[in-house]
C-alpha cells in the first residue's frame, strides 16, 4: 500500500510539473503580430442601430478576404438575416463562420478570449475571466464555449478583467489602466496585489505595468489613448487643447518610454459632449489585422495626420481609415471595441 501511494505520489508530482512547464512556457502575443481570425458580434440587439451595422459591413469587406471571419449571431433568425444583410452590401460571405449564441452586447473585445501560446505544444490556450456577472451573464459564457467549440483549453483568471484594458508588448510586459484594481476592489474585494499576480500568472507575464486612468472616460481602458505597434514603438495620444487629460498622457509617455525605444504622439480630436456623455474621439483604438491597419476617423482636420503617422510608423501595412463619429455616440465605442482577434500559431 505503501508502494502504491508512493507511486501516485511521484505520478501526480511529474503531472504537476508538466503542467507547470506548460504554463511557464506560454507567451502573450502582440496584436500587431499574425492573426488567423476575426471575431466580431453582429449588432443585432434591439438597442443597436443602422451605424453599428454599417460599421461591422465595412470591417468585414476591409478583412474578409484576408483572414477567417468569426460573427457571432444570437440565433439562427439573426443568421439569415445578416446574411442578407450582407449579401446586399456585396459582401462574400462564404469566409464567414457563423456562431450562434445568445448575448447581452457588442463588446466582444472585453468578454471575448485572449489567448497565450504554448510554442512547444502549437497550442492556443483561451484566458477566461470573470466579466460583468452582474450585468452580462451571456457575454461571461462566451469564451469557455468558443473555445470549446475550436478545441482549444482554457485557462482561469479569477478577477474582474476587461480585454480592451490590456495591451502587451509580446515579450512579457503587459499594460492596464488602474481601473482593474479599482473594479476588483469595490465589487470582490480584491486587494491590487492579489489582482496583479493573478494577471500576472494567467498570462505567464514578467511584469504588469498599472497606469493612471484616463479621467471622465467612462471606460477607463488602455485602447482608448494607445497602441502598440512592434515591438519597438507605441503610440499615445495626446491633447493640445489644454484637456486636463493631457497631463496624465505625459505621464504614460514616461512610463512607455521605460519600455519602448520609441514613442510617437498621436493629436486626438477634442472631447466633446453628445447627449449626457462626454465623447473621446481617438486615433488609437484602431485594429491591427496581419498587413491591414483599421483607423477610425470622424471627419475632422486632425483625420489626415493621424493617418500619415500611421503610414510612416507601419510602412509596410495598408492603413484604412473608416468613419466612426457615429458608432462613438451611437454605442460609446470604436473598432477594437467590437472585435477581437485570433493568433496565428508559429
Amino acid at each position: 500500500m505503501i508502494r502504491k501511494v508512493g507511486c501516485i505520489l511521484i505520478v501526480f508530482s511529474l503531472f504537476t510539473c508538466f503542467i507547470a512547464f506548460g504554463l511557464a512556457n506560454t507567451r502573450s502575443p502582440a496584436e500587431w503580430e499574425p492573426v488567423e481570425r476575426l471575431i466580431l458580434r453582429w449588432p443585432g440587439f434591439p438597442f443597436c442601430g443602422a451605424e453599428e451595422k454599417k460599421v461591422v459591413v465595412e470591417i468585414i469587406r476591409e478583412i474578409g478576404d484576408q483572414v477567417k471571419i468569426g460573427l457571432i449571431v444570437n440565433n439562427g433568425t439573426e443568421q439569415e438575416d445578416t446574411v442578407t444583410v450582407l449579401r446586399s452590401q456585396g459582401i462574400n460571405t462564404e469566409n464567414i463562420a457563423f456562431v450562434q449564441l445568445k448575448g447581452n452586447d457588442i463588446w466582444i473585445r472585453d468578454y471575448g478570449p485572449k489567448f497565450v501560446i504554448d510554442p512547444g505544444s502549437r497550442e492556443l490556450i483561451g484566458i477566461d475571466w470573470m466579466y460583468e456577472p452582474h450585468r452580462a451573464q451571456f457575454d461571461d459564457t462566451f469564451t469557455p464555449f468558443f473555445c470549446e467549440m475550436n478545441g482549444w483549453r482554457t485557462r482561469q483568471l479569477q478577477v474582474l478583467f476587461e480585454g480592451g484594458n490590456y495591451m502587451t508588448d509580446g515579450k512579457g510586459t503587459a499594460f492596464m489602466c488602474d481601473s482593474v484594481y479599482q473594479k476588483n476592489l469595490l465589487l470582490l474585494g480584491l486587494r491590487p496585489g492579489v489582482v496583479k499576480k493573478r494577471i500576472i500568472d494567467a498570462f505567464n507575464l514578467r511584469n504588469l505595468i498599472i497606469l493612471p486612468s484616463i479621467l471622465r472616460e467612462h471606460n477607463k481602458h488602455i485602447d482608448v489613448m494607445a497602441k502598440v505597434i512592434s515591438n519597438r514603438t507605441v503610440l499615445v495620444g495626446k491633447y493640445t487643447n489644454g484637456d486636463t487629460n493631457g497631463l496624465i498622457l505625459d505621464q504614460w509617455v514616461k512610463i512607455f518610454r521605460k519600455h519602448f525605444k520609441k514613442v510617437v504622439r498621436v493629436e486626438l480630436p477634442p472631447t466633446y459632449v453628445y447627449g449626457d456623455i462626454e465623447i473621446f474621439p481617438t486615433y488609437l483604438n484602431c485594429v491591427i489585422v496581419n498587413k491591414t491597419v483599421l483607423v477610425p476617423i470622424y471627419g475632422v482636420e486632425t483625420d489626415a495626420r493621424a493617418l500619415e503617422i500611421y503610414q510612416q510608423e507601419m510602412p509596410n501595412h495598408t492603413i484604412v481609415g473608416i468613419y466612426c463619429k457615429s458608432l462613438l455616440e451611437s454605442a460609446g465605442g470604436g473598432f477594437h471595441c467590437i472585435t477581437t482577434t485570433v493568433p496565428s500559431l508559429p
